[in-house]
């Protein structure tokens, strides 16, 4: 029997060896596909070789089923030109031999390094990216006046998916930051460790209560959706925001302070001036536990008598209107290591989703988690998912926070630490 791999789309073929067609494949892939080399793996088989599009050449990495049929493939885009001329499987995973190529300012021709990657055998790349720029914003009035800012902004974005026994669990990291300062290949390795665990999880019998921590992925989600639509002087004015008429009061647990940073050095919310011109500056919203100030524009701050507080956001097309920078809750000192130590039974939430249809008027809290760890006597025992944790931003806030950590997160609007949560339902089908 043979293998023959055709390009656009690339195709396996399997015969016997009297040439009789068993079966035949074709790859659906977007561009012009060559295949170079093929080999056979334990469960398939995997192609190296080419894609061809109007704007670039990468190095194209297949795996098939027994059947020939694609269980995934990956692109390489390294440079002007990449392809894959062959491969070895290794006990591990795959190593790829290839050309990269990059045409030099000033030459006619390409300059060309082989390449050699390996890879895992169970692991591929869904998504991911990196990228980068610079933005000039001005400001411009009809009187000649002008003000103009640059801002920088680089990031990095990676979803692996693991495979075992069958289950096949999915990982993402991405990371911020002002410069290009960003370890590209530290979010990729947490990716897949995460992508690891999804796959190893298992799911949970339903328990009514348990302590929680929020992992710092987690609490920039909640604290994003319970206060960045709720603190802003629009929101009190227009009747929308819980905390109306509350300034001076004791709204959350003594040890939450919680800041709208415009000026941290290289904040992702930070600039000199906000969308009006008007200074930007770090705001106390909440100092232990007792509300200060909400954030406003220009017009809401006129419509209370009081001066803005730098927070006017637009876009070119749109009126500004008030909101946040970075929010921050201040990190206190435990390590997400103390917390799991102290804890004889709880629930540790890496990852979620729905939490957006959490509703910061009424506070309620609802996610489904899709990476967790259950904790027994101060030791993680074993990863879980596919479950629903619920509770009351208002009550946990105010009462429910046991320990605040040290591991502050930054994202763009939100900065958080993990926070070691007294109770919350658990529950599971």
């Amino acid at each position: 029997r043979g293998l023959e791999c055709n390009p656009f789309p690339p195709k396996t073929t399997k015969h016997v060896i009297h040439g009789n067609e068993i079966w035949k494949r074709s790859l659906e892939i977007r561009g012009y596909n060559f295949g170079r080399s093929i080999k056979e793996a334990p469960d398939g088989y995997v192609i190296a070789g080419t894609s061809f599009t109007s704007e670039k050449q990468d190095a194209l990495f297949i795996k098939t089923d027994r059947d020939g049929k694609m269980e995934w493939y990956k692109k390489y885009d390294y440079s002007d030109k990449d392809w894959l001329q062959d491969l070895l499987i290794v006990s591990d995973g795959y190593i790829l031999l290839g050309y990269t190529f990059k045409k030099e300012e000033g030459y006619l021709d390409y300059g060309g390094d082989y390449m050699l990657i390996k890879t895992d055998k169970n692991a591929y790349l869904a998504r991911g990216k990196i990228g980068g720029g610079v933005a000039r914003i001005g400001i411009f009035t009809s009187n000649g006046d002008s003000l103009v800012k640059k801002e920088s902004l680089a990031s990095t974005m990676f979803e692996i998916n693991y495979k075992k026994n069958g289950i096949v669990g999915m990982g993402y990291e991405y990371d911020y930051s002002r410069m290009w300062n960003l370890s590209i290949e530290s979010v990729a390795e947490k990716a897949l460790s995460y992508a690891k665990k999804s796959a190893e999880a298992t799911k949970i019998k339903t328990i009514n209560k348990l302590s929680v921590i929020w992992h710092n992925r987690f609490s920039l989600k909640i604290l994003d959706n319970m206060l960045s639509t709720t603190i802003t002087a629009d929101a009190v004015q227009q009747k929308r925001s819980p905390y109306m008429n509350k300034i001076g009061e004791q709204i959350f647990d003594e040890n939450l302070t919680i800041i709208d940073e415009g000026l941290r050095p290289a904040g992702l919310g930070t600039a000199p001036f906000d969308d009006e011109g008007i200074p930007q500056q770090n705001t106390t919203i909440v100092e232990k536990g007792v509300l200060r100030n909400f954030l406003y524009d220009t017009y809401t701050a006129n419509k209370d008598k009081c001066k803005s507080t730098g927070n006017a956001s637009r876009s070119y097309k749109s009126l500004p209107r008030p909101s946040p920078h970075d929010i921050v809750i201040k990190p206190g000192t435990a390590t997400l290591e103390d917390m799991i130590c102290n804890i004889s039974e709880g629930i540790l939430i890496i990852d979620t989703i729905g939490e957006w249809l959490s509703d910061p008027v009424s506070g309620a809290i609802n996610a489904t988690v899709t990476l967790g760890a259950y904790i027994k006597k101060g030791e993680i025992k074993n990863f879980v998912k596919g479950f629903i944790v619920s509770g009351n931003w208002f009550e946990i806030a105010k009462s429910g926070i046991r320990t605040i950590g040290r591991d502050i997160r930054h994202d763009l609007g939100v900065s958080t630490p993990s926070i070691w949560v007294d109770k919350m339902v658990i529950a599971s089908d």
